[in-house]
């Protein structure tokens, strides 16, 4: 519940609870490709475009860099957040020209939905630039400020109704590393190069995906823009034909542009000293598709143009004509350059590239050769493709001058070039050896039973059972966060940016239960270590207390060579009664109802302190069985661990996670969606079809 990237109230995930799981996948990764073009291409149709148009830009987002790529990566919550912008900025510029109660319903719906899908940060950024577009969009509009109002009541409606997910999800945020450890530096991480502007329209020219031959910085699918050259030419036509009417959407691809680079700009400075949440983010290089869906609009209401006129200027078929030349003759260039390997003047310029210098460092010199030839052919290819593109489009727009298949012609080319790219980055792999790996982690576990923690299955820990140490989860909480950073010897402000995260397993993890090590060969065979040291059961029964007032004095403590963490336990405020040697045999079990339950037994023959090597976090509540709740209060204990003070004798207890802010949300949410579908009711009833007059 508190993970938003579970995404578990979110409709499409459905799918998962009964299909096989690469059907759903695929099924779920379909839909949002188709609704991010068919958002598009309805957003482009309502400006009253030719059909022709509105494809171009429906292809334009949905097989774009930003958006496609995302498959590539397997970002199923990035594309499940991004295919829902379209609608959102299209019931914004409704809602901003007439008020409309339906569009409000339709806005706030959609918003509900994106912050259902599993990625707060699309959610934060659209919101961002929704707002900038609804000021931009309602300019020059008589009595803007009701119709602001109303978008703003709609966007705030679409959070009451899944508020049952969002509440319990912000008070998560509050406990994590998100919001505690993110510094200036880590927040700055994975912006928008400025160089990667070419690959709006040479979207190879730094490398394709796969097998390690991307050479620009961070990963390809964030900050890849590519939209083609005959999208970008056709947004510029747009821009050039209608410079007032177009300038709303411009000031959009400026500022998203601006917030992309990150902080290379004062801006990010401002947002992140400023905006509220803005900080707990990092990789500003998603505000890249924003970019795209405003190009793409601008391209249809271009390429509509143009239809309607029935020729391209004269200007323009020179320019087409020009960049074929250049782009061909810079694609020669670079071939001719790289050919030369190290000693020439492209593997001089790629040896002098700041954030090559380091990978290039380790590299034997035959094989740094091999790469500077391989990397200056897909840049010239890249450069070559544009070229030809540029070739298509200025065919296109000279053969208009007689006929109008020559402005059909250009619209071929720009969806041509987005359907290449698409079919490039269409990945498939096969689903045996994932399986096969899945199915030898389940026989390890089945072999070796018992309630204990690994390290090294990473992410697949959610669909084999595991519990990995870091299954390279973005919510990791504060407290888990501070004691590892602190226990591997790295500041705690750099834990996202920390890579590898465990460099050492001292014995103090015996706390995390940690047992087995995994390690992959390069055959993929798994293979499993096991550790040097005794990890502690799910629960231990503790007699002896060091009390702290707060969490940094007690990983502090902890942390110390001589602290008996066997022995003894770090509290953070003093029991309630004196804690005394045990005077005979003690007992204890627990039993998992749930993710969210668990009912323990404990038998104490003296005050004692019950540990349970599981994460603290507030929205656990524990309750004896024949006993008024609110009795018994969960503490941290070692600093990020679950610890019950209790008295001698029996109790059993009941763990629940319950935090306050969802039975909250949940109401917020029954009460919003009553509303809604009454609101909904009351517009279906009027009829959308006049009624005929008997004459």
């Amino acid at each position: 519940m508190g993970g938003f990237e579970s995404a578990i109230f979110y409709p499409f995930n459905l799918l998962f609870l009964f299909l096989p799981f690469a059907l759903a996948s695929n099924l779920v990764i379909f839909f949002h490709v188709l609704m991010a073009g068919l958002f598009t291409q309805g957003w482009a149709a309502s400006r009253g475009l030719k059909p022709e148009a509105c494809l171009l830009a429906a292809f334009g987002v949905a097989w774009g860099g930003p958006f496609f790529l995302q498959i590539y990566a397997g970002h199923l919550s990035n594309l499940c957040a991004m295919a829902w912008v379209p609608l959102i900025f299209w019931a914004l510029e409704r809602l901003t020209q007439k008020s409309s109660l339906g569009w409000a319903l339709v806005l706030a719906l959609a918003v509900g939905l994106q912050g259902l899908a599993g990625h707060p940060q699309y959610f934060y950024y659209t919101a961002l630039i929704g707002a900038a577009w609804a000021g931009a969009a309602a300019i020059g509009q008589p009595r803007p400020l009701p119709r602001w109002g109303i978008a703003a009541a709609a966007y705030g409606f679409g959070f009451l109704l899944f508020a049952a997910q969002w509440l319990p999800g912000l008070e998560a945020v509050g406990e994590s590393a998100r919001g505690d450890l993110n510094d200036f530096k880590t927040a700055g991480l994975f912006f928008l190069p400025p160089e990667n502007f070419l690959t709006l329209v040479a979207p190879f020219f730094f490398g394709p995906l796969g097998d390690n031959h991307y050479w620009g910085r961070w990963y390809l699918w964030d900050v890849c823009l590519f939209t083609g050259l005959g999208t970008l030419f056709f947004a510029a036509l747009d821009l050039w034909a209608h410079r007032l009417k177009r300038a709303p959407e411009a000031a959009l691809i400026a500022l998203s542009a601006l917030l992309a680079l990150g902080q290379t700009t004062p801006l990010f400075h401002f947002l992140f000293d400023w905006a509220p949440g803005f900080k707990s983010f990092r990789g500003t290089c998603k505000f890249d598709f924003f970019i795209v869906v405003f190009i793409a609009v601008m391209a249809a209401s271009g390429f509509d143009w143009l239809l309607r006129r029935g020729k391209a200027p004269s200007g323009a078929r020179l320019f087409l004509a020009g960049a074929a030349f250049l782009s061909g003759s810079a694609a020669a260039a670079i071939w001719f350059l790289s050919q030369k390997g190290l000693a020439g003047g492209w593997g001089l310029w790629l040896l002098a590239l700041h954030w090559l210098k380091e990978p290039f460092a380790g590299l034997e010199p035959g094989v740094l050769d091999s790469f500077v030839r391989q990397a200056g052919l897909q840049s010239a290819l890249s450069l070559g493709l544009l070229a030809a593109a540029a070739l298509g489009l200025a065919g296109g727009a000279w053969a208009a001058v007689r006929t109008r298949q020559g402005l059909y012609l250009m619209g071929a080319v720009a969806l041509l070039e987005l359907g290449v790219f698409a079919a490039f980055h269409r990945p498939t792999f096969a689903q045996g050896p994932w399986q096969q790996r899945q199915e030898a982690l389940r026989d390890f576990y089945a072999a070796h039973p018992g309630d204990y923690r690994v390290l090294g299955t990473g992410s697949e820990a959610a669909l084999e059972g595991g519990r990995d140490l870091w299954e390279q989860e973005p919510l990791i909480l504060s407290r888990y966060g501070h004691f590892v950073a602190r226990s591997q010897g790295f500041p705690e402000n750099e834990i996202f940016r920390t890579s590898p995260v465990f460099k050492k397993i001292p014995p103090l993890y015996a706390l995390t239960r940690v047992k087995y090590v995994f390690e992959t060969d390069g055959a993929g065979a798994l293979h499993a270590m096991v550790l040097p040291f005794q990890p502690l059961t799910r629960l231990a029964l503790f007699h002896q207390a060091v009390v702290v007032p707060d969490e940094e004095r007690a990983l502090g403590i902890l942390l110390e060579p001589k602290f008996d963490f066997r022995r003894r336990v770090v509290l953070e405020k003093p029991p309630p009664f004196p804690l005394a040697a045990p005077r005979g045999p003690e007992s204890f079990w627990v039993q998992d109802l749930s993710v969210n339950e668990a009912l323990l037994g404990v038998d104490l023959s003296a005050p004692g302190v019950l540990l349970m090597t599981d994460n603290f976090s507030l929205g656990w509540k524990v309750q004896e069985a024949g006993k008024a709740g609110g009795a018994l209060e969960l503490e941290p204990g070692d600093g990020f661990l679950k610890a019950l003070v209790l008295p001698a004798g029996p109790h059993r207890l009941k763990l629940t996670y319950a935090p306050d802010s969802f039975r909250v949300g949940l109401w917020i949410s029954l009460v919003s969606s009553f509303f809604y579908i009454a609101i909904l009711a009351c517009l279906f009833r009027r009829s959308p079809f006049p009624t005929p007059r008997r004459k």
